[in-house]
């Protein structure tokens, strides 16, 4: 009787003994993040880009979700965002993998800044022929490319008119701020001619 029950008391422990080693849970670190923000947070000017690189270790399959109060500003680990006004912003990035959530936040501070309403900067000007063509601006015997540039971004700073002339001219224009796509809005303006005829 007694070799009877030997087997199954053997067969019964080596099951617990296998299955206490298939349990053994493997815990994974929670994600931490690192904002290398500056003391006080980020400052910078209305209508210019803030751009946040966290570093984030043990981030295996994360998902990021950088927010501003209830507002989504990105899905993304890097942040790249314009503020169109100014004050304190507090922003917050949440990590989120299977082994947990981990939290940051981050200050802002958003100055106020005035910029030109208007071109700031014309950096290529190619009229194509037409009835104005080197006559708005006015191209003089021995003008340079560069001197018709400076010519065009002149005539458009004070207010002035310059010709593209027919299908395939250009001007290529910069301004001193980023200009925001505001839903409903008119956000930029370009002045043509309204001539009759």
């Amino acid at each position: 009787m007694k070799r009877n029950l030997q087997w199954p008391a053997l067969a019964l422990l080596l099951g617990a003994a296998a299955c206490s080693s298939n349990d053994k849970e493997i815990v994974k670190p929670m994600p931490v993040i690192d904002m290398k923000s500056p003391a006080g947070g980020f400052t910078l000017d209305q209508r210019q880009w803030l751009r946040i690189k966290p570093e984030v270790s043990n981030a295996e399959g994360a998902s990021y979700l950088w927010l501003q109060g209830e507002d989504t500003l990105s899905r993304e680990r890097n942040l790249l965002h314009i503020f169109g006004e100014p004050g304190e912003n507090t922003l917050q990035l949440k990590v989120k993998t299977v082994a947990g959530e981990a939290i940051q936040s981050v200050k802002v501070t958003v100055n106020a800044q005035v910029y030109t309403n208007g071109v700031f900067k014309v950096h290529d000007f190619q009229p194509a022929p037409a009835q104005f063509t080197n006559k708005l601006p006015l191209w003089a015997e021995g003008d340079t490319e560069a001197m018709m540039i400076a010519k065009a971004e002149t005539a458009l700073k004070s207010g002035s008119m310059i010709c593209l002339g027919g299908f395939g001219g250009y001007v290529v224009m910069g301004f001193d701020h980023t200009i925001l796509n505001v839903p409903g809005e008119y956000n930029f303006q370009v002045l043509g001619n309204a001539f009759n005829n």
